[in-house]
């Protein structure tokens, strides 16, 4: 259900791997189990939480390379073995319900916007009982451009009706950093995820490192009109 903008300015935009939720474990289990399946050793296996802002294209190209030169099949079976994992509601970062609730609370309304897959975002979502927070949840398909390009976002602010100067994106990564850049939007940074930020593009507006106290007083603190620097 689309959320009544009327009462708000304000529409606070996730990101959701490295963001809300710590997929990296469930990834890495699937990784290992198809290296596995090709007579690899999981043990040899690059680090992949770098890599997990840029899709999972990224991630069989770089884990799977040595493996298999067949990029698209390996794809489908990554996607299908996440499929049939459930996602803990553990892995959900410490501190973003109590802030989703925050936010909720103070009559914002709340989307997704990331590059993994619509499907696979909306089962991570319900898995970790999230899903039902989100007035709006896009992720990647065919026929849409992934981030850092706008079109995502755009979206979004269709589906909402309401303007792109009322989104806020919440990050973890360079990418998320160069699509608020992209859009002209503000943009806060976890710092608990798997990006880093850019210094030659715009800044993010607030920078955390935990969803602590400190958070939970700036998001409380907010007005309809707008972020405020700290």
């Amino acid at each position: 259900m689309v959320a009544n903008l009327a009462k708000t300015n304000l529409v606070f935009v996730f990101d959701l791997d490295g963001t809300l939720v710590d997929t990296a474990k469930t990834t890495h289990h699937v990784l290992s189990g198809m290296i596995e399946a090709r007579g690899g050793k999981p043990q040899s296996m690059p680090p992949i939480a770098n890599l997990l802002s840029f899709g999972g294209e990224a991630l069989i190209k770089s884990v799977l390379g040595p493996f298999s030169n067949q990029t698209n099949d390996d794809l489908i079976e990554f996607r299908q073995r996440l499929l049939q994992i459930p996602i803990p509601e553990a892995d959900i970062y410490s501190g973003i319900k109590h802030l989703l609730q925050i936010l909720i609370d103070k009559k914002y309304v709340l989307a997704v916007c990331t590059n993994k897959p619509q499907i696979l975002a909306e089962k991570t979502l319900a898995d970790v009982g999230l899903k039902s927070l989100f007035s709006c949840i896009v992720g990647s398909t065919s026929s849409i451009e992934k981030k850092p390009d706008i079109a995502m976002l755009t979206k979004i602010k269709r589906i909402l009706g309401c303007r792109m100067s009322d989104l806020v994106l919440i990050g973890d990564s360079e990418v998320d950093q160069e699509t608020a850049h992209n859009a002209r939007i503000p943009y806060v940074h976890f710092l608990h995820g798997y990006g880093e930020l850019r210094s030659d593009i715009s800044q993010p507006f607030q920078i955390f490192k935990e969803i602590d106290e400190t958070a939970f007083m700036y998001f409380s603190g907010l007005k309809a009109s707008g972020l405020n620097r700290s």
